[in-house]
C-alpha cells in the first residue's frame, strides 16, 4: 500500500510540475507579445513622424520659420546632408557636442541632399540607417540652426527622446533648409 501511495504522490507532483511549466510558458508568451506590441508601436510612430517631417519640409514656403513638434523614439536620430556633401562635422552647444567626429553620409543618398533617420549608435548614421529621403526638389542644402545668441548646431540634427519635442524648421531661401533646436 505504501508503494501505491508513493506512486500517486509522484503522479500528482508530475501533474503539478507540468501545469506550472505550461503556466510559465503562457505568461512568457503573453509578456513577449505585449512588449513587442509596445516596441513596434514606438518604431511606427517614429517612422510616421519622420515621414511627416519630410512632407512638411517639401511644402514649407520660402522664408518660413516655424516650430515643428515631432516624436522620435529615444533610439533614433535624424541627420541632414547637403547635396555634394560626403559627411558632416561641427559643434552643437545645445547638445553638448564640442567637436562632432565625422558622420558619413549614407550611400543611399548618393550626391543628393538627403534627410536620414538612423538608429542611435553613438552619433553616426552610415551603418545604421533606417530610412533616407532624397526627393526634396529644389532644396540642395541642409544646415543646422543657430539661435540669436550664436548657440545652436553647425549641422542639422534631431535627437530622439522619450517624449515629443519641438524643433525649428526654417527655409531662408528656396534651396536651403535649416533644422535645429531653439
Amino acid at each position: 500500500m505504501n508503494k501505491r501511495g508513493t506512486l500517486d504522490l509522484s503522479l500528482e507532483t508530475i501533474i503539478r510540475i507540468v501545469v506550472v511549466v505550461l503556466a510559465l510558458i503562457l505568461v512568457w508568451g503573453i509578456s513577449y507579445n505585449v512588449i513587442n506590441l509596445f516596441i513596434s508601436q514606438e518604431n511606427k510612430a517614429t517612422e510616421r513622424n519622420f515621414e511627416s517631417l519630410h512632407d512638411y519640409i517639401i511644402t514649407l514656403p520660402e522664408y518660413a520659420k516655424t516650430p515643428y513638434p515631432i516624436y522620435l523614439g529615444e533610439d533614433y536620430i535624424v541627420f541632414g546632408f547637403s547635396q555634394g556633401q560626403s559627411s558632416i562635422t561641427g559643434t552643437c552647444e545645445q547638445l553638448g557636442i564640442e567637436d562632432l567626429e565625422k558622420v558619413i553620409k549614407p550611400l543611399q543618398c548618393g550626391n543628393d541632399a538627403c534627410l536620414c533617420l538612423c538608429e542611435k549608435d553613438g552619433f553616426g548614421c552610415e551603418d545604421n540607417t533606417e530610412e533616407c529621403y532624397t526627393d526634396f526638389g529644389e532644396i540642395f542644402y541642409f544646415e543646422g540652426l543657430q539661435t540669436e545668441n550664436s548657440t545652436g548646431c553647425d549641422f542639422p540634427v534631431i535627437v530622439g527622446s522619450e517624449a515629443s519635442q519641438v524643433v525649428v524648421v526654417y527655409k531662408p531661401s528656396f534651396d536651403k533648409v535649416r533644422i535645429g533646436y531653439e
